[in-house]
């Protein structure tokens, strides 16, 4: 296994074993995630757990099939290809899938921060929960303290129908159109898809955003829509000024035009936003419909009994429960799209009253296993003569990532003595 690959392809190994100890500008993506997972940990993702893509087009949401789903199970795909078509399943307000919703992760990225929504069935009856992972997570609402440390909350949520009740069958529809048009509007503005140029280099609303910003405010009630959640910048040469929904409708009309293409931007960030739609409707403590009483410090002894890893490390991968709620440590580094599938297959194995500790024991020996046969004497040396020296995938870059494998104990610390002693050796005959 090669190093480059690693740090590339497979850098969710990584992010798992390193958080809080890597660049804080490491990315990845989650079709990185899903690679990583059927290629390290072949099978060990339960068969009924669906990873999908999802694209908003007009009034319908359409959840899209094909290599993001089911990737657990889909062992002739072809890793490195992911451009075939993806056939569509298209939510219709008077058909919900039953069987489809059995367990949805559903990847949301944007601006470099990457979270998953999850929506499944239980007792009949069908949940729709957000995920607090990564950034901000110490903003985004409850916490509790332990050994001196602060837990964040990592899920809320709602029970979006019964399908025992015809009349809620429907209103899931419309809470599940709503509820992804936000991540999409969300988006839409954090990727400046609401600006178009002017031939003298200046820049207008979009003529759809209007539209657009209408329907978003129709999915909120009177005592959010009416709090200033859109800041604009270099209005009338203000300055950055912040303003309602109403206010930003009116701003529109007046066809201004702005010197920067990212004079519009939200004032808060996206897991608070939808946390507003949450509230709005009836929350569901995910305690109070499954039990999460074994979700506590007892779980590292468990890790602990057949493994070398630090007790640092462990508290951090695991779910603890308090006030009928489940509660992680924060994450760093980057970590974020790894973070928010593995803690979405966390809730997985809770929601459906199985034990999770077979799962993380294969997690980190599989990883581990990998992480040994890329730290290997012939690795290092390959990438010791690799031109330029000074590249991130250098010899000193590798060194650099083994030395903080060794303070999480994956590697014995006399080896990289070993490993340092060659660069240097090496380094005196050039």
């Amino acid at each position: 296994m090669s190093f480059y690959e690693s740090v590339t392809t497979y850098r969710s190994v990584y992010f798992h074993f390193l958080d809080g100890l890597l660049n804080t500008t490491s990315e990845g993506t989650f079709e990185d995630v899903l690679k990583t997972l059927h290629k390290i940990t072949p099978g060990l993702l339960p068969r009924d757990i669906n990873f999908v893509n999802l694209k908003f087009e007009d009034k319908n949401i359409l959840f899209t099939t094909g290599p993001i789903v089911n990737y657990s199970i889909k062992y002739e795909f072809d890793e490195n290809d992911l451009s075939e078509t993806p056939k569509p399943y298209i939510l219709q307000p008077d058909h919900l899938n039953l069987d489809y919703f059995n367990f949805c992760i559903f990847p949301i990225n944007f601006n470099k921060h990457q979270t998953t929504t999850i929506i499944f069935k239980k007792l009949n009856k069908l949940y729709l929960y957000i995920l607090n992972t990564g950034l901000d997570i110490e903003e985004n609402g409850d916490k509790i303290q332990m050994d001196d440390e602060y837990l964040y909350q990592l899920t809320k949520g709602i029970c979006i129908c019964d399908f025992d009740n015809p009349e809620e069958v429907m209103i899931a529809y419309n809470i599940i159109r709503d509820f992804f048009y936000i991540s999409f509007f969300y988006e839409f503005i954090d990727s400046h898809k609401y600006i178009s140029e002017e031939e003298d280099g200046k820049y207008i609303f979009n003529p759809t955003f209007k539209n657009k910003l209408v329907q978003f405010k129709n999915i909120f009630r009177e005592e959010f829509i009416s709090k200033k959640i859109f800041i604009i910048n270099e209005y009338n040469k203000k300055g950055e000024r912040f303003y309602t929904i109403d206010e930003l409708l009116t701003i529109i009309d007046k066809d201004p035009k702005f010197y920067s293409d990212t004079f519009l931007k939200f004032n808060l960030n996206y897991y608070l936003l939808v946390s507003k739609f949450i509230d709005m409707l009836n929350k569901v403590k995910i305690g109070s419909f499954v039990n999460i009483n074994d979700y506590t410090n007892e779980s590292i002894k468990a890790l602990k009994s057949n493994s070398v890893l630090s007790e640092t490390f462990l508290k951090k991968i695991i779910l603890y429960n308090q006030n009928e709620n489940l509660y992680i440590y924060n994450q760093e580094s980057g970590s974020c799209t790894w973070y928010s599938i593995y803690f979405s297959i966390l809730l997985y194995f809770a929601i459906n009253n199985r034990n999770y500790i077979p799962f993380i024991t294969n997690i980190n020996e599989s990883f581990y296993k990998y992480l040994k046969s890329v730290y290997t004497y012939d690795n290092f040396q390959k990438e010791f003569y690799k031109v330029p020296k000074d590249s991130e995938k250098s010899y000193y870059y590798m060194l650099k990532l083994f030395s903080k494998l060794i303070d999480v104990n994956l590697f014995n610390r006399n080896l990289i003595k070993i490993y340092y002693l060659f660069y240097r050796f090496q380094l005196f005959f050039l």
